[in-house]
């Protein structure tokens, strides 16, 4: 059974687990928790936006956050057969 528990973005963390590897979790989860989500930055790109790369990985969940809030506010407009198209 999936946990339902609402995410409120106020009590998210972002954690670097190892360079160039970030986890978004609830916070005072505990590290057996598995995390929301995990992004791992190849070395090129991590060569790429040097400095930049706690910026661009707080832009990135930011803007996922704010995409699922929009979601949410809108309901579920999903296709009748269930499929989404990415972009």
């Amino acid at each position: 059974m999936q946990d339902k528990r609402v995410v409120d973005a106020a009590w998210l963390e972002i954690v670097e687990t190892a360079p160039g590897e970030v986890e978004l979790r609830r916070e005072g989860d505990e590290l057996t928790v598995p995390p929301l989500l995990r992004l791992q930055f190849s070395s090129d790109a991590q060569v790429m936006l040097g400095e930049h790369l706690s910026e661009v990985t707080r832009v990135m969940i930011a803007a996922g956050l704010q995409a699922v809030g929009d979601i949410t506010r809108r309901g579920s407009a999903e296709s009748p057969d269930g499929l989404h198209t990415l972009h």
